[in-house]
């Protein structure tokens, strides 16, 4: 058995050897991600200057920009390599994966590129586009809707095969 030095200190067999961290697919998710966020930022702020607080709500709009800078903030420590962007990237991908709609209630969290297969509510439909996009409220019942966004399914298994902190961790032999 040919024993190799651990990134982590001491030694582990070849075949225990940790995956290497794929710098490329992490980065460009990460810029994805960022990018995405800075469409989403700057659609929300021509949406601020039109509209007041008032008419929005203050809750509502510091809920979207909180969104928007979480997505962001993921995007920028999954770039730096950070464990914890890549948590926060794959909980954000997560809260993008489905759309939801029953009656007037909804779910919906895009920032960013989307494509979204719609398979409930009518006929399957297809959307591609880049979107920023906050949603509990319709403002009326169309009945109800599933969707999802394969985009963001993409991402999630480009996060699966990127180790979460570029060295995984290595178990000693027994």
């Amino acid at each position: 058995m040919q024993l190799n030095p651990s990134p982590l200190g001491g030694m582990t067999s070849a075949d225990e050897a940790p995956e290497p961290d794929r710098p490329r697919l992490r980065k460009t998710i990460a810029l994805i991600e960022v990018l995405g966020t800075s469409w989403a930022f700057l659609t929300a702020a021509r949406f601020l200057v039109r509209y007041s607080f008032a008419q929005i709500g203050l809750p509502f709009a510091l809920g979207f920009l909180g969104w928007y800078t979480l997505a962001g903030y993921a995007g920028v420590q999954l770039f730096r390599g950070r464990r914890i962007g890549w948590y926060l990237s794959v909980c954000a991908q997560l809260l993008q994966l489905c759309q939801v709609a029953v009656g007037t209630l909804a779910f919906r969290f895009v920032a960013g590129p989307e494509v979204s297969i719609y398979i409930l509510g009518g006929p399957y439909r297809f959307w591609l586009g880049v979107t920023s996009s906050v949603s509990f409220v319709r403002g009326s019942d169309a009945g109800t809707v599933l969707a999802v966004n394969l985009f963001a399914l993409a991402l999630l298994v480009g996060l699966a095969i990127v180790p979460d902190s570029g060295v995984a961790p290595v178990m000693p032999p027994n």
